[in-house]
């Protein structure tokens, strides 16, 4: 007869029964996070997110970062002359950097864009700077039609704007950036990618395809985390967004973290990941942006040893799926049969891995993406913006 099991091994019977168990729990899907009578207004949604705790992990020292993006786009002007602006956003400009946070840097440049990134360590910080074209922030509607460069805008801190196109550009910008119909036109951008994925993460089930249940893996969870965040006008971190989430709405951070598998995971559990996770980094390095691995291993070992255990385990699979999903136009890494054997490894050990664990997995997405489809449908119409 075969030992028994002892009760903390998470076999994937027992997390099949563990994510079935908590889809049987779930109430039915209502937004969660606004008052459903559809009465929010900007100002409302302003007083929410200005009532919201701050996540900002202080006490001890931390680099200028500033100073540090101050410094390289002199640096940067000194080596070419058709920088016209540069702003800093992300976590720095909103003042919500913690010790391990980069910066993220955009140049804008008049005429042809040859190297379009730029990704150096500058006292101790990772500075991941975005080179774009002068017609990328030219219009004020276009820039909201697009979600990334609208809250970029939005959030920037501007730094190098001698002719004060970017400040005229983000003033627009912001008189608009909550009004209903823009919102809801982010907020349908990133729930269309999820309910993509929720059909192709079925199809990669049912084929055993275990790369393809990366790729659409990563859209569901990045998408997820989104939606809520966007719906308040609070701008999602780039490794945060779950912390973020547990702050307005518990019972989502709950489940979501069940979905992953992170509420059964201690702190040494998720240590012990970081080095299969640099692993799987490195065989996806052609895909990635050079330094900024380095830079990710560093801040998920900062988060689990900092009380952000679950949010680093987060992290470590958002990131590690990112690139089998081809987002933004990229090439899928070209695995050798040892780096894939190795991906499906690292899938069993982050718990995603299995055909009941990940059927199991698949019906609780189902249950959340109820309710991201009615923080979307929730949202009232208006006619309050100039821009149509």
């Amino acid at each position: 007869m075969a030992a028994p099991i002892p009760a903390g091994v998470r076999t994937p019977r027992r997390l099949t029964q563990q994510l079935l168990a908590l889809v049987a729990t779930l109430p039915q899907a209502q937004p969660s996070l606004v008052p459903r009578s559809g009465s929010a207004t900007v100002g409302t949604l302003g007083a929410i997110k200005n009532n919201l705790p701050t996540l900002q992990v202080r006490g001890y020292e931390m680099a200028d970062r500033i100073e540090i993006a101050k410094k390289f786009i002199e640096e940067q002007r000194q080596q070419r002359d058709d920088i016209i602006g540069a702003f800093v956003e992300g976590s720095v400009a909103r003042g919500e950097d913690t010790k391990f946070s980069d910066i993220d840097l955009v140049l804008v440049v008049e005429g042809t864009i040859q190297h379009n990134e730029i990704h150096v360590w500058r006292d101790g910080v990772f500075v991941d700077s975005l080179v774009v074209s002068r017609e990328t922030y030219t219009d004020p509607e276009q820039v909201l039609q697009n979600p990334f460069q609208a809250t970029h805008i939005n959030d920037a801190l501007i730094l190098f704007d001698p002719t004060e196109f970017l400040t005229r550009l983000q003033q627009e910008v912001r008189a608009d950036f909550m009004a209903p119909q823009w919102l809801r036109k982010r907020l349908q951008f990133f729930l269309t990618i999820a309910q993509k994925s929720v059909e192709g993460t079925k199809k990669a089930i049912a084929a055993s395809d275990p790369l393809e249940v990366c790729g659409h893996g990563s859209m569901i969870l990045g998408s997820i985390v989104t939606i809520p965040l966007l719906r308040l006008g609070i701008t999602p971190s780039s490794t945060r967004t779950l912390a973020q989430l547990g702050d307005i709405s518990k019972t989502l951070y709950e489940r979501i973290c069940a979905l992953e598998g992170s509420h059964e995971r201690s702190v040494d559990e998720v240590l012990a990941l970081l080095a299969p996770f640099a692993e799987v980094r490195s065989l996806t390095e052609p895909w990635l942006r050079g330094d900024s691995s380095e830079y990710f291993i560093k801040k998920v070992e900062w988060m689990a040893g900092n009380g952000l255990h679950r949010e680093a385990f987060h992290t470590m699979c958002f990131l590690s799926f990112l690139p089998f999903s081809g987002f933004g136009g990229r090439e899928k890494p070209q695995l050798s049969p040892e780096g894939n054997s190795f991906v499906i490894s690292w899938l069993e050990k982050v718990g995603w891995a299995g055909q009941e664990v990940l059927a199991a997995k698949a019906q609780l997405i189902e249950a959340i993406m109820e309710e991201m489809e009615a923080l979307v449908e929730d949202l009232p119409s208006s006619a309050s913006s100039t821009r149509t």
